[in-house]
């Protein structure tokens, strides 16, 4: 048997196999954070109108309002924003315009019900 390098390099692949890509998954913000602060949002409006409607004025009815509309729902919000920079570091991050804006629009409704047990608050502290 002779030797020809025609022969040895005829066996040989001119490339080299690759592995199938599959597209990576897009790296996106969680919902979870905008879930909490709807949740937390909702609860304090539900409060208000609780308060409102059953002529409830308890101070302790005030200060959850306040804390679960103004205080909670913007950790929740931020917690959002830490998870939406943290995405960001990916290479296959994809964002998502329409979660900033709900996640916007979530915290300005948590804020004001907050501001309106805040009033609330500081009428029963004024009675006092």
């Amino acid at each position: 048997m002779s030797w020809s390098p025609g022969a040895w390099h005829s066996s040989v692949p001119l490339t080299t196999p690759t592995a199938p890509t599959t597209p990576a998954p897009a790296a996106t913000a969680p919902v979870w954070p905008l879930v909490g602060a709807a949740a937390s949002a909702a609860a304090a409006a539900g409060l208000f109108l609780w308060a409102f409607l059953a002529d409830v004025g308890h101070l302790s009815v005030a200060v959850s309002g306040y804390v679960l509309g103004g205080l909670v729902t913007t950790v929740w919000f931020v917690l959002h924003r830490v998870a939406t920079q943290r995405a960001a570091r990916s290479v296959w991050f994809s964002p998502r315009p329409a979660l900033d804006r709900c996640a916007m629009a979530l915290l300005g409704t948590g804020i004001a019900v907050g501001l309106v047990h805040a009033w609330a608050l500081a009428t029963e502290l004024a009675k006092r």
